[in-house]
Order: C-alpha cells, then structure tokens, then sequence
C-alpha cells in the first residue's frame, strides 16, 4: 500500500476532525457549513481516498503477485536442474545402496564359502596324508586330463592292464595304445607329505620341507623304474611317464634340487605335470585323429584303384560288344540289299510264274519274312 496515500488520508481526516471540533465550539467560525454537511464532506473524502487507496491496493498486489510470479519463474529455472541433479544422486544413492547390500551378501557369501573352503582343505590335507587316498586322488587327476585331451578311447586305466614279470603282477596306472599297438605306460605319483609340511612356512623350514618333497619324488622314481615297464609291454617306449598331480610341489621341488630332472632321465622316467601331461595328450590324440584320417584316405584310394581297374574292364567290354554290334549292323545291311536285289526279284519271278498257271494267290515274302524274323527273336 502507498504510504503516501496513507498519510493524506490521514491528514484529511485530522482536518475534518478539527473542522467538526470547530464548529461545535463556535458554529459562527464555520460560517454556513452544518455538521453534517461537514459529515457529509468528510465521508466523501474518505470514500474518495479510500476508492484511491484500494485501486492503489488492487495493482500493488497485482504488481506484487506479477513479481512474484516472475520470482518464481526464476527461481525454479535455477532450481530445475539443482532438482535434477538432486532426483540423480538420489538414483544413485538407492543404486549404490543395492549394490552395498549385494555387495555386503557377497561378502558374507564368500566368507561363508572361504570358511567352508579352509574346512575342507584341511579335511583334504588330513586324507591325502593317507597313501591309498593320495592314489586314487592321484588316479582321479590323471582321468580328468584324459578326457579333457580326448584320449579315451586311446587308453587303458589298471582295471583292464595287468602284467606279470617273474610271476609278480605289476600294475601301471594307465596305459596309452597309440596307432600300430606302441603303447606307453603312466603311474601317478602324489609326493604330498612334504609339501604338505611346507603349507605355511618360510625361508629354510620351507626349504627343508620340500628337500623331503624332493627325496619323495626321487623315491617314486627308482620305484617306478625298477617294475621296467617297459619290458613287460609289447611295443612300449623305453620310458615310463610318471604323474605328478600338483604343479606346485613338483615345481618347488626342482627349485631346491637342480639334478632331479636329470636323474629321472637317468632311470627312463619322464616328469609330467597336469599342464605338461595335458599337451602331451592332446598332442598324440591329433596325431591320432590325423593317423586315422590317413589310412581311411588310403582305404579310399585302395577302393577306388579297383573301381578304376573295373571300369577299364567294363570299357573293353563294351567297347567289343559295340565292334560287334557294328559288325552285325554291317551284315544286317548287307542282307538287306541281298534281299532287295536277288531274293525279292526271284519272288516277283515266282509270282509271275503263278498268275500264267491260273493262280491269283501272290506270295508276300515280306510279310513272310518278317513274321519268320519276329518268331526267331521271341524265341530267343
């Protein structure tokens, strides 16, 4: 509202108030003015000033509310993308709070299974602390890679291959037939005690540990090379592979002793790991399947030196049977003419000679002959 409508208002209300005042006390100051047409002047000036003061009003407020507006406006482009950025972190905060509550259920998922894990892992290491669960451990390994590298139907595990040496049964683990029957012999051998031992130390215990390992494995060695199996088999190769399940203990192992390759090769024993044996096998089975593929190319090519030979039997044949049928054909030829030529004019003579003796019958040699000529093929 105008303030300075506020005070005329005000002022004229004062002015009035003393004018009435006035002429109560002295009617003959106020000349011909009565009370109430001083009432009436007054009320008029107040309507007068209260009608300004309202439109005055009215458009302050629509100029306020039009501001106000505007303000607004204003304020909520400034604030739009403020809202915008507050709904994405928002987003982001709910995203960020399902991804801590997965991530924390992972967490406890994995402490849950690294629990369970280090229970059976010592539970393992107990058992394989036992040679005869070592073994078939060991077994277990070796099969896995077999079928991994495809070469299945190429070996033969110790349930079906036992050998006799001097009335001793000895038994290889497995046995891989290659092609023409050469066959090399695999025992698996689990030096885990050790090692085992070695889990957890460092430095010279760790070293002392797998000095054991190594003393482990160059006792499977001389084992393995004195059952020779490569004496007992047919077509085996002069050498044994032994298995070493764990890359690990083999690997720490030839980090302590230097020699150790170099004494299995001494004893015709070759070292293979899962990664080594894992080539080796799949090595030899390409070798087989490409083996295999070359004798049936060579079957193929056996089979189709007799198609040829035949065919070239088949071409004479024909080819005779095709001199003859032109021989035939020539001789066809010839007895047509002979035909036309001597033996229809003796015909015609014949049927000459039969109408001057009365006889109207004519012979129809054609006819004749050609029913003679089909009786002769029907026959045939």
């Amino acid at each position: 509202m105008n303030n300075s409508l506020l005070v005329s208002l005000a002022l004229a209300v004062i002015c009035v108030g003393l004018l009435v005042a006035l002429l109560r006390k002295s009617p003959s100051a106020a000349g011909s003015l009565t009370e109430s047409d001083l009432l009436a002047l007054t009320q008029k000036v107040l309507d007068e000033q209260a009608a300004k003061l309202s439109e005055q009003a009215k458009e302050a407020r629509e100029r306020q509310e039009k501001e106000d507006s505007l303000r607004r406006e204003s304020l909520d482009q400034l604030l739009k993308p403020l809202q915008e950025n507050l709904e994405k972190v928002q987003t982001k905060l709910q995203s960020l709070d399902t991804q801590r509550a997965e991530l924390k259920q992972q967490l406890d998922d994995y402490r849950d299974l690294g629990k369970e894990l280090n229970e059976k892992t010592t539970q393992l290491g107990n058992a394989l602390r036992r040679p005869e669960i070592r073994g078939r451990w060991g077994e277990m390994q070796l099969r896995n890679l077999v079928k991994l590298a495809g070469m299945t139907s190429y070996v033969d595990f110790h349930e079906q291959i036992t050998l006799d040496e001097d009335d001793d049964r000895i038994r290889p683990d497995m046995v891989v037939t290659l092609s023409e029957g050469a066959q090399i012999a695999v025992d698996s051998k689990v030096p885990l005690d050790g090692y085992l031992d070695a889990v957890g130390l460092h430095g010279e215990e760790r070293d002392q540990a797998m000095q054991k390992v190594s003393k482990q494995i160059k006792s499977h060695i001389k084992q393995l090379s004195d059952k020779a199996y490569w004496q007992t088999l047919e077509k085996s190769a002069n050498f044994t592979v032994m298995f070493i399940p764990i890359e690990g203990a083999f690997h720490e192992a030839v980090a302590i002793d230097h020699d150790l390759m170099e004494y299995a090769a001494n004893h015709k024993i070759s070292i293979a790991t899962p990664f080594t044996l894992l080539g080796l096998l799949s090595t030899i089975a390409r070798l087989e399947t490409q083996f295999q593929i070359a004798q049936e190319i060579d079957v193929y090519l056996k089979e189709a030196r007799k198609l040829h030979k035949r065919a070239e039997v088949f071409v004479d044949h024909l080819g005779k049977a095709q001199k003859s049928v032109s021989t035939a054909n020539k001789h066809v030829d010839a007895a047509a003419r002979s035909f036309d030529r001597n033996f229809m004019k003796s015909i015609s003579d014949m049927n000459s000679m039969a109408l001057a003796s009365g006889k109207t019958d004519e012979l129809d040699a054609s006819e004749t002959l050609l029913e003679i000529t089909e009786a002769e093929f029907d026959n045939e």
